[in-house]
């Protein structure tokens, strides 16, 4: 609930025309990202766990096998860093740069498993 403290999982197409996925964090004024990784042109299924101490961001192209992205601590999410928090905001959404653009996303589906 707070819309400068964030993390991304980007797809995006680079200079070369292969598709790389990077994991961004935005905390206020710090903004991390990771390097890009390449990920072909199929599907690419996204995962996030948690534990108490983290998040993980993972992928997959193939459904099964999940590669870590990397991690964030979930303390740079909490009342006491960002102030006024009041709960994770889950959700996909897909833009583009050029309202010319012919991309597209496709989600066959969002599963959260809570505890």
């Amino acid at each position: 609930m707070y819309e400068d403290a964030h993390s991304d999982l980007v797809l995006r197409r680079g200079d070369d025309g292969r598709n790389y996925l990077t994991l961004r964090h935005k905390m206020g004024l710090l903004t991390h990202e990771e390097p890009g990784v390449p990920v072909g042109q199929g599907d690419v299924h996204l995962r996030v766990t948690s534990e108490s101490q983290y998040y993980a961001f993972s992928y997959s192209t193939n459904g099964r096998d999940y590669h870590e992205l990397g991690k964030l601590n979930t303390r740079y999410l909490s009342t006491e860093t960002v102030g006024g928090f009041t709960g994770i905001m889950l959700g996909l959404f897909a833009t583009s740069a050029s309202p010319q653009s012919e991309a597209r996303a496709e989600y066959d589906y969002f599963d959260y498993e809570g505890e």
